[in-house]
């Protein structure tokens, strides 16, 4: 099956894993990396434990499994995870997650299944993580498929149906994928599924009939929750670069913002999906939200999200350096929840609904008639809905959360008397957003900016203690005594040579640093909004469930 897709995108076959050990053995950061997994490893040990693998199973147990339980032991009090009874043996699913980090997102959920009796699962990961023929030997040894983020248009819509061809295939015959339900992480703490993406997933199926369409891939929504937010002062610095170009862009001064900012572009980089989406006659819901701009949030129990129509371009290394910083920060507490899988029942509760709206159309709906085709656009919509409320009422909500919520309300009532407002300088409501600058516009069917207030104050969910290292970390924060690379065990075993490729990006963020004192005020709201959003999250899923029934 492997075979019949392109070589440069798709995983190794077990017949190629031999030639790849070899590459792996031979190249010079790979034994970094062993010590990492192994402490103490010699480099003839290495060596001879690479050369023996000679397959993919055998890679996957005997490194990459230790890869994790190296993670968990060095950078977790905890970790837990729930697994639908609902996932069975000998069937394909395709696990759709939210995404906080790099590579632990999906590596972590290999491990799941692995414990649970299950086999691994194919892994989609972006190109622009490829940055040397070792990160590729490795990638595809552990059954990763790359997809391809550059290119015109053709070439991109071209590459997405080879992609969504590849997954439906892997279903179809038995074998689980995972995809992220976005393109990039989430930075702001609102998890939302791209449009772009579900519409890409039925590119290889019949789009006459999304019901079919969409049931065959078994579609699973996975929830990933991090005590201490995966990158959370890189992310920050991101969303900080992104808030103040917009905000110059606005005033006119966006060629200032540029010399004062640095790295920042008023350009958005176009994604492959949403390219796609947009060669095939499709356009992303998230790229008209953007067009309209954010509104104002009017209320502290509001989530909201940094405008991004001005985006943060990285600099050379800051995808290595966020990757090194994923695996060795500190996390707390971790907690993956693999949720049941969507159902063709649930698919076609959207066409009961719209045959009850809409009585007149209820033949043309049912024989799979123009309707249907014409109606794609809002059934993707109600996929995404699904997806999202699954992964936010399965969402482990931690001490964290509910200290963000509540530093974020004292606040609030600090700065209006009272009130549940929170403050002219709190940002924007009604966007989550993607890495390619589009808003989606989260709240929108509650249709109210303030529709979250009733989220509980929670001091009762965490101690002084807890409360306190929050706080410390946040100072760090806001000081700009950001290291690099966190200050742990697992970290201190990467030597970072001079030729080191984050080196560039060691040097910016230096820079920086002093931008981060001069923005306190903005960067305590980003950090507290990272945390506090999928707290908001969850009730307002909550909320809009109730309205429902």
């Amino acid at each position: 099956m492997i075979r019949k897709f392109p070589e440069n995108l798709r995983p190794f076959t077990d017949e190629e894993i031999p030639h790849a050990m070899q590459r792996i053995a031979a190249h010079q950061y790979f034994y970094p990396i062993a010590r990492l997994i192994f402490p103490g490893i010699t480099p003839e040990d290495t060596v001879r434990d690479v050369l023996s693998v000679k397959t993919i199973e055998d890679f996957q147990m005997r490194w990459m499994y230790a890869f994790n339980r190296r993670v968990i032991e060095t950078t977790m009090d905890s970790f837990t995870f729930h697994l639908s009874p609902k996932i069975k043996p000998g069937t394909g699913y395709l696990f759709v997650s939210n995404h906080r980090d790099i590579i632990l997102d999906s590596s972590l959920l290999q491990m799941v299944l692995v414990d649970s009796g299950l086999p691994t699962s194919m892994i989609t990961y972006g190109d622009n993580l490829i940055i040397n023929q070792l990160a590729e030997d490795l990638a595809r040894s552990n059954k990763m498929f790359k997809v391809v983020r550059q290119g015109n248009k053709r070439e991109l819509f071209k590459n997405s149906l080879v992609l969504s061809d590849f997954m439906r295939t892997c279903v179809k015959e038995g074998h689980s994928c995972w995809i992220a339900q976005r393109n990039g992480r989430t930075k702001d703490g609102l998890d939302q599924t791209s449009q772009a993406l579900i519409k890409m997933l039925a590119m290889s199926g019949p789009r006459k009939d999304p019901v079919s369409n969409y049931a065959e891939l078994n579609i699973v929504p996975v929830s990933i929750s991090y005590e201490y937010e995966s990158c959370d002062f890189l992310k920050v610095r991101e969303l900080l670069m992104g808030r103040l170009a917009a905000t110059a862009a606005a005033a006119g001064a966006s060629s200032a913002a540029g010399s004062a900012v640095g790295a920042v572009s008023s350009a958005t980089t176009s994604a492959s999906i949403s390219a796609s989406a947009s060669a095939s006659g499709s356009a992303s819901a998230s790229g008209s939200a953007s067009a309209s701009g954010a509104t104002s949030a009017g209320s502290a129990g509001t989530a909201a999200h940094v405008p991004q129509d001005a985006v943060y371009v990285k600099q050379e290394g800051e995808d290595l350096i966020s990757i090194v910083t994923g695996i060795t920060q500190w996390k707390g507490n971790v907690h993956i929840h693999v949720g049941d899988p969507i159902t063709r029942e649930q698919l076609e509760a959207f066409y009961s609904r719209a045959e009850a709206e809409h009585p007149a159309r209820g033949p043309e709906l049912s024989t799979g008639g123009p309707a249907r085709d014409n109606d794609f656009n809002a059934f993707a919509a109600h996929l995404c809905a699904l997806i999202d409320k699954s992964i936010a009422d399965n969402y482990k909500i931690f001490p964290t959360h509910h200290i963000a919520y509540d530093l974020l309300q004292e606040t609030a009532a600090g700065s209006h008397g009272g009130t549940a407002g929170h403050g002219s300088g709190a940002g924007t409501v009604g966007g989550h957003g993607s890495e390619a600058g589009a808003a989606v516009g989260f709240g929108s069917e509650a249709g109210a900016a303030g529709g979250l207030g009733s989220a509980p104050a929670s001091a009762s969910a965490y101690t002084a203690e807890q409360k306190a290292a929050f706080l410390e970390r946040l100072d760090m924060l806001k000081t700009g005594n950001i290291p690099l690379i966190p200050q742990t065990e697992l970290a201190a075993s990467i030597p970072f040579a001079e030729d080191f490729p984050g080196k560039k990006a060691e040097i910016q963020q230096k820079k920086q640093a002093e931008l981060l004192r001069a923005h306190s005020d903005l960067v305590r709201e980003l950090f507290l909004r990272i945390y506090a959003n999928p707290l908001f999250l969850a009730h307002y899923t909550s909320d809009v469930s109730r309205q429902a029934e």
